[in-house]
């Protein structure tokens, strides 16, 4: 969640993933610091904590920005729903919205030059996402099929 939020809301200069561990990149035997206790536990060796499930998560994230060339994105002040939590970006020829709900999105964007993929974040399943034209607001995207949180992708039709 908030690698994608970070991303969408401008941090154009880089993430990185940091489980406790691969920040320090602790070595197994090695000390760690003077107190040792709650929030001061030795860490994980830094090549155990690159498996863990985060890392993971950052390699997908990556692997969706190369995919669909999502790179100079900007933010966008698309949502109309006025959510904290719901991001949105874009560049030249791409929009991503990222969800960390199902609710309807409503946004005001003239989606008919755009289609748009869903994608399940937690089980990075992949679905055609159809979208409906309104007044009230230029675009409507119903409730996803997933149950978790969502990127959606909007690609210009060409």
């Amino acid at each position: 969640k908030a690698a994608w939020q970070s991303v969408l809301a401008g941090g154009a200069s880089g993430i990185t993933y940091g489980a406790h561990g691969i920040w320090s990149w602790h070595k197994k035997g090695q000390s760690f610091g003077i107190v040792e206790g709650e929030g001061f536990d030795t860490p994980y060796d830094w090549r155990d904590a690159l498996k863990f499930e985060g890392a993971w998560d950052y390699s997908f994230l990556k692997y969706l920005m190369e995919l669909y060339g999502l790179h100079g994105l900007k933010p966008l002040d698309i949502i109309k729903d006025k959510s904290k939590e719901i991001r949105a970006a874009g560049n030249e020829d791409t929009i991503v919205i990222y969800m960390p709900v199902n609710t309807k999105l409503k946004l005001e964007l003239d989606s008919s030059d755009y289609a748009f993929t869903t994608i399940d974040l937690v089980n990075r399943r992949f679905s055609q996402t159809e979208v409906v034209a309104s007044e009230e607001a230029n675009t409507i995207i119903p409730l996803h099929d997933f149950t978790n949180d969502v990127l959606i992708i909007g690609t210009r039709n060409n």
